[in-house]
């Protein structure tokens, strides 16, 4: 979905519950959109976070923006897809001021958008399941165990 989405020329923000886990995603997406992929996090310093965060904002081309939470507040232009990488984290709620939830946070983005919005989760909260089966969406379930399929999946995911 993310290659439809920078095809169709609208960004995509791929958020996930750890600064720590961002390296792998960056570089899976990075080996298929190369210099479109830009990380945003706490961690970087306050100069390369600032010439990201420009580099964002004046950009006319789609862009992917792989981070934590704080992600979510970055100044994407016509987002097509947002992503929501274990989505059932508690990392995802913010639990000083200014305190949000960055599920509810991407479900608002994702309406002002018209984007598409995906929670993964192996364990989705009850009220994601639910809020997923009073709208309508598709529930997609992994069928077999996990493992080298997730890789593999993540992969076909940048691709398709």
């Amino acid at each position: 979905m993310a290659k439809k989405s920078m095809v169709a020329g609208k960004s995509v923000l791929i958020l996930c519950p750890e600064i720590g886990l961002t390296p792998q995603l960056v570089n899976n997406f990075q080996e298929v959109f190369g210099r479109k992929v830009l990380l945003l996090h706490s961690r970087l310093s306050n100069g390369k976070r600032l010439s990201t965060w420009r580099t964002i904002l004046e950009s006319k081309d789609p862009l992917i923006v792989i981070g934590p939470r704080s992600a979510i507040f970055s100044p994407l232009h016509d987002i097509g897809l947002i992503v929501l990488d274990e989505s059932h984290e508690p990392a995802y709620k913010q639990e000083q001021a200014p305190y949000y939830h960055a599920n509810r946070v991407a479900s608002k983005l994702a309406s002002l958008h018209g984007s598409s919005l995906i929670f993964g989760s192996a364990t989705p909260s009850i009220v994601d399941y639910y809020l997923a089966i009073q709208k309508q969406k598709p529930i997609i379930k992994l069928e077999h165990v996990p493992g080298k399929m997730i890789k593999e999946a993540r992969k076909l995911a940048l691709l398709t």
